[in-house]
């Protein structure tokens, strides 16, 4: 293995483009023209609140979207045969592909935020909320991407992230509202992805610690993929 065919860059973008950029583009192409169809009332309200209220509703399923079976698909189907008979980094492969997730969600955001100018003549777009988008696609897609290079068995690597996302915002809820759990549930509640920490009441410590376990998530998938055989002695 020698490293990363400058030429697969453009394979991978057009298959982004061609199956999750299709989800994103319907996702971004609705909002704008909602946007471009709301009253003045509710412009004036301000693009900002407007922005907050698409990334609130859309970004997290974006990421899922974004993310979903990177590795999962290829192993399942053999299609890793084709891409890697070149010496191909599986990990430099995948973790392409994860960036281009990660691009094609902030053009979905691109597109919102255009229309959002283009309706009302201006946006102050708050740095916060895409460094929150930022720690979303890392911490979520981290957790799909590690599920999806971990296992070919078993529920799709975006419902396993999914899951967890619903658990965890929905433990974190249940605390704060002074709810005796099960130790069993407090335990898992502290040891999976920390996603309810994502919220609009995010601060630097919040921040930090998604975004360490994140990286962890997407260290651990490339080890794995440099480490083991995507499958039947295919790679040698």
């Amino acid at each position: 293995m020698t490293g990363y065919p400058a030429a697969y860059l453009a394979w991978q973008a057009r298959d982004v483009a061609r199956g999750p950029g299709l989800v994103a583009a319907i996702v971004a192409g609705v909002f704008a023209l909602l946007v471009w169809r709301l009253p003045e009332a509710a412009m004036a309200a301000g693009g900002g609140v407007l922005l907050t209220g698409y990334l609130q509703q859309v970004g997290w399923p974006l990421v899922l979207v974004a993310t979903g079976e990177i590795v999962r698909t290829d192993r399942s189907e053999g299609y890793y045969r084709f891409y890697f008979s070149r010496p191909v980094q599986p990990a430099l492969f995948y973790l392409v592909r994860f960036l281009l997730g990660f691009a094609l969600v902030l053009a979905a955001v691109a597109v919102a935020v255009l229309a959002i100018w283009a309706r009302g003549g201006g946006l102050d777009l708050e740095p916060r909320l895409l460094g929150q988008l930022s720690l979303t696609y890392l911490l979520l897609g981290g957790t799909v991407f590690l599920v999806s290079t971990a296992t070919t068995a078993g529920p799709r690597d975006w419902l396993v992230a999914l899951l967890v996302h619903v658990f965890q915002n929905t433990i974190a809820e249940l605390l704060s509202n002074g709810v005796d759990l099960w130790p069993a549930l407090r335990w898992l509640h502290a040891i999976l992805p920390p996603m309810h920490r994502l919220g609009a009441g995010l601060d630097g410590a919040d921040a930090l610690h998604a975004g360490l376990y994140g990286a962890g998530l997407v260290a651990a998938a490339l080890l794995l993929l440099d480490r083991r055989p995507l499958g039947g002695g295919a790679r040698d």
